[in-house]
């Protein structure tokens, strides 16, 4: 998938409300990323929230 399609599923599923969204990813935007409630990364076989 290209990023410009991976960027709108990806808005599309932030827009919701009252769902859960875990999102497993190699890429996303800097402004996606504003619109989660927690973000961790995987450091070291370790999440760590950021």
């Amino acid at each position: 998938m290209d990023n410009k399609l991976s960027n709108e599923i990806e808005q599309t599923l932030l827009a919701k409300t009252k769902i859960t969204v875990i999102v497993i990813t190699h890429k996303t935007s800097v402004v996606n990323l504003a619109r989660f409630d927690k973000v961790f990364r995987l450091v070291n076989k370790k999440l760590i929230e950021v």
